[in-house]
């Protein structure tokens, strides 16, 4: 009968499967590790099991905090203890302050004498974290006779252990949703290569990884599953999609796994080139994080019929004829809705730039906004949006529930996305000729040069502004009829 241990069969493929321990299941979310194989030959998985299965078990003690057991940690503190001369001390108390050269000769005796105890079987291999004690003691030896040190690639620091350092130092610098960005990328890259060294890792993983990740769903992320999916379970569920991750995202990621990857060789925990460089995307690629406008089509299929969520219609609609960013308009409250000079406006004192502190007017076809404004100035203007995310941005939720209402209504496409009303917005001010500086206070953006930058930081007037504004003009958009939604 064939020996099935770890194996799982899927129609004709082969998987790993091994129990998570009782103890580490509510720290892991599930109760089975499933893993393909790649397979579908028998003998092959047979294989290609024990590799994971030592993984996993190497991780459940990780994660129990035993890190005695595990063997890159038992070598480099093994090998640490024979610098520091502790095996020399422990021969120099059995013999009496005897000097002797055999202690490195001693604690491997002594070694062979407890695994010996424990499995009289004088053929039988030695566990993992044994052999790594082993292997330290005869690299020391070798190392003191002036050999010089080749550490075993499975004594290397593995790609997790190398990601989790380089956070802690650099976390302060980052903002919460960056350093969120960077664990998952490490987490989805670290299971791709089976969290193996950092020193074997080379351009054939980098490349092979983002070939696979740039195909996945861009909202592959958002599942509450998503940290408890292995990579491979996150591939079958997401892979394909017909728009991809834009190159900015892909972009991102090499970023990220570029600076691992030099914070380590610095430490020496990698060598030879970088296997990143050079797989930043041009922007003008497949996917390109360039966005684009939304054609009158486009907009005519987003708005009619409304969704019976207001936040999906209206928010958009500000964005629209407005161009403010979509975290802008998530975060207004009432009484960041003001007036002068008989025009009412947003004031926008949160913004993504110094530039981006602005005060907006309402377009004329915003008005019906002004119609539910209430007593509480406090009050958000869209006082269901919840926060989320790493910063707990109101836009956050938002903005995943209208990349999937898009796509339902049929538009997709590379570069669309809720930053594309922004784009609606700056390419109605061109075709209409207004000047640069001026469209650069209603988009928010710096002004070019310093003549009006620094001479009139001010700016326009507020009924200038209005009319800048009033210039945003849809033709062929059919306005959807406010108030009800359909």
């Amino acid at each position: 009968m064939a020996d099935l241990r770890y194996l799982k069969q899927r129609r004709q493929a082969w998987y790993f499967r091994i129990a998570v321990p009782a103890d580490l299941r509510a720290k892991v979310g599930k109760v089975d590790i499933v893993e393909s194989l790649q397979t579908r030959d028998l003998s092959v998985a047979q294989l290609r099991r024990w590799e994971r299965a030592a993984h996993w078990t190497r991780t459940f003690e990780e994660m129990r905090g035993n890190a005695e057991s595990v063997p890159w940690k038992v070598y480099r503190e093994t090998l640490d203890q024979a610098r520091a001369g502790v095996f020399g001390d422990a021969v120099r108390a059995v013999y009496r302050d005897e000097v002797s050269s055999s202690g490195i000769d001693f604690a491997l005796e002594a070694i062979e004498a407890e695994r010996l105890k424990a499995n009289p079987d004088e053929d039988a291999p030695l566990p993992a974290a044994i052999q790594a004690k082993v292997d330290a003691l005869n690299d020391y030896a070798k190392e003191k006779n002036g050999k010089t040190l080749k550490v075993k690639p499975e004594y290397g620091m593995p790609f997790s252990e190398c990601c989790k350092k380089y956070l802690a130092e650099v976390k302060a610098e980052l903002t919460n949703q960056t350093y969120g960005q960077y664990q998952a990328v490490f987490r989805l890259f670290g299971d791709f290569v089976k969290d193996k060294p950092m020193r074997l890792i080379g351009p054939k993983d980098a490349i092979s990884f983002l070939d696979i990740i740039s195909t996945f769903d861009p909202n592959w992320g958002r599942s509450p599953k998503t940290k408890s999916r292995s990579f491979q379970e996150l591939r079958e569920l997401y892979s394909g999609s017909e728009e991809g991750l834009a190159v900015r995202t892909l972009n991102r990621y090499v970023t990220s796994l570029s600076c691992a990857w030099k914070w380590s060789k610095k430490r020496q925990e990698a060598g030879g080139e970088n296997p990143f460089d050079g797989l930043f995307r041009a922007v003008n690629g497949k996917n390109s994080e360039t966005y684009v406008p939304y054609e009158i089509g486009d907009l005519n299929k987003l708005f009619d019929p409304l969704p019976k969520n207001p936040a999906l219609w209206e928010v958009p609609l500000v964005a629209l004829y407005t161009g403010m960013r979509l975290n802008e308009i998530c975060s207004l409250a009432w009484e960041n809705v003001r007036q002068q000079e008989g025009v009412w406006y947003f004031d926008i004192v949160a913004a993504k730039s110094e530039a981006g502190v602005r005060p907006v007017p309402i377009h004329s076809k915003l008005m019906w906004l002004l119609e539910r404004r209430g007593k509480n100035p406090k009050e958000l203007l869209w006082p269901q949006l919840k926060p989320g995310g790493p910063d707990q941005k109101l836009s956050w939720y938002l903005s995943g529930d209208f990349s999937e209402y898009r796509r339902k209504r049929g538009v997709v496409g590379a570069g669309k996305a809720f930053h594309s009303f922004r784009k609606n917005a700056t390419r109605c001010l061109e075709r209409a000729r207004v000047p640069q500086n001026e469209a650069a206070e209603i988009i928010g953006h710096e002004k070019a040069g310093i003549t009006y930058r620094v001479y009139n930081p001010d700016g326009m007037t507020m009924l200038q502004r209005r009319d800048t504004i009033e210039k945003i003009v849809y033709e062929g958009f059919e306005m959807p009829e406010l108030g009800r939604q359909g």
